[in-house]
């Protein structure tokens, strides 16, 4: 005799992310969960100098483990986000199937996102950020 044990398994985000702020603004800002705190400053900087925001009450902050692989439009819909910034995180992660290249604008489902090299990177290069800039400058972001 064969005995079976059925197991129920959810599929929620709330393993693989954290989120963080009111989302006033329809913005969501998406970096790894294992920024460094210096990362996290200049993120800060970011949302209120380049996107001219209030980091706590204008943008969903979603930041993801590493290798992890999110049901997207499961939190667009919910949060009804219409931007979306990314620091080092690939479209795959979001559960979108699209090539990108850093720090362009691309239009999908009526929702802006930007795609833009790890906060580190941006950090250490300063064209990295002239070019975020830039990009964020020609979104409707600001």
């Amino acid at each position: 005799m064969i005995e079976l044990t059925k197991y129920n398994v959810t599929d929620d985000n709330s393993s693989h992310i954290q989120v963080s702020g009111d989302n006033q603004k329809g913005i969501a800002i998406v970096y790894p969960l294992s920024t460094s705190k210096s990362e996290l400053e200049l993120l800060h900087t970011i949302i209120v100098k380049a996107i001219e925001c209030d980091p706590d009450k204008d943008v969903l902050k979603v930041s993801l483990k590493s290798g992890s692989k999110l049901k997207w439009f499961q939190i667009v819909n919910t949060y009804k986000i219409t931007n979306v910034l990314c620091f080092g995180i690939n479209p795959r992660a979001l559960s979108l199937n699209f090539d990108f290249q850093y720090n362009q604008l691309i239009n999908f489902h009526d929702i802006e996102y930007i795609f833009s090299n790890s906060l580190e990177e941006i950090a250490a290069e300063q064209n990295l950020k002239k070019t975020l800039w830039k990009c964020i400058k020609s979104s409707s972001l600001t």
